[in-house]
């Protein structure tokens, strides 16, 4: 996991880059090293979980009665606040950005992530973490060592420039994202070993036992339970509605992040890093938007704040609005492209212009 002290690692030893580091410290409270959750991140979490039990139980009264029309609209707000479980949670405890005790940070992973999302967040403190993070929108002997890229690749070759094809793709984001918490989470859970050693398992033999068990009860609450509610049609239907939304959600926050017309891509790992430093990498490959949206902001769990994001993923998002100041002045001086889109909607289009080019 990336934390800050391999930031320091991470970070060259450039007078600026240095001169960076030292003016963000300075203006967080505690520092880089105590840049944790305020207390209104922790009342946040706790309207996600409130939200979360409520739309779950107002949704299925709603099928249940067959008032179509207010499940619809009770099942979006439900996918919504299953990707705020993800996003404006789990996701940042997962990169340590919110409790100090790592015991209760693990903990709460498996309640946002696990048990609400769907993604295993052992998997993903490794997946992403490591695998994402440190090689943003980077080639390696080949093939992409950012584990992200090949997905939006995909997707290109499947649209193959044809606008219409455009149309599917909330279909194609249902279907990889069920597959993706159903059999590739599982299956990274219990068998991958790791990618370096080849003869350890990826998770130790706690995190798997845990991890199933969230992966059990989030299946039980998506599957087992409303089929067994409603029949196996009229339960698949109610929960793939939830699956439908919280994908393309997600979607529309990861994809928007790097896979755009203005970020770079480095085919070629070597002469990226002859031409820049690894925070140049991460700021030239990451797009930010929305930035004067608080509710968005707080929604997304300061995603949309993607280059504070990759630089510092142990900063609170609560922070991420004050040190972007800094960060820009600091891309200003410096001659480095900070990609920024005034609306989601701007930098959704900028997706498709890149999906289809």
């Amino acid at each position: 996991m990336i934390t800050n002290e391999s930031l320091r690692k991470y970070f060259t030893k450039k007078e600026e880059s240095i001169e960076l580091l030292k003016k963000i410290n300075e203006a967080l409270p505690g520092g880089l090293n105590n840049s944790k959750a305020s207390n209104s991140e922790y009342t946040w979490y706790m309207i996600i979980s409130f939200g979360f039990i409520t739309l779950y139980f107002l949704s299925y009264l709603l099928f249940k009665e067959k008032v179509y029309f207010g499940y619809l609209l009770s099942g979006t707000l439900m996918g919504i606040f299953m990707s705020m479980g993800g996003l404006s949670s789990g996701h940042e405890i997962i990169h340590g950005a919110s409790f100090r005790n790592q015991k209760i940070a693990k903990f709460f992973g498996y309640i946002f992530s696990d048990i609400i999302t769907g993604v295993s967040s052992r998997n993903w403190a490794i997946q992403h973490n490591l695998y994402h993070h440190e090689n943003t929108n980077i080639k390696k002997d080949g093939n992409w060592a950012d584990i992200d890229v090949p997905s939006i690749e995909t997707l290109k070759k499947i649209i193959n420039g044809k606008p219409y094809r455009l149309l599917a793709t909330p279909v194609l984001f249902f279907f990889s994202f069920v597959a993706g918490i159903y059999i590739l989470d599982i299956y990274r859970i219990l068998f991958l070993k790791d990618l370096v050693t080849k003869n350890k398992y990826f998770l130790s033999s706690s995190d798997r036992f845990f991890s199933v068990v969230a992966k059990l009860i989030h299946a039980a609450i998506f599957i087992i339970l409303p089929i067994n509610l409603f029949g196996l049609i009229c339960g698949i239907i109610f929960t793939s509605f939830f699956y439908l939304v919280e994908s393309n959600f997600l979607s529309m926050v990861f994809f928007v992040a790097h896979m755009n017309e203005d970020v770079e891509f480095f085919e070629d790992f070597n002469e990226a890093s002859r031409k820049h430093s690894w925070e140049e990498i991460q700021i030239l490959s990451s797009a930010n938007f929305s930035m004067d949206n608080k509710l968005l902001t707080r929604v997304l769990g300061g995603l949309n704040y993607q280059i504070e994001h990759h630089l510092f993923p142990q900063v609170n998002p609560c922070h991420y609005p004050k040190i972007s100041v800094i960060i820009q002045e600091w891309c200003t001086e410096n001659n480095i492209k900070y990609v920024k889109y005034s609306s989601w909607l701007q930098a959704i289009k900028s997706v498709i212009k890149y999906i289809l080019n």
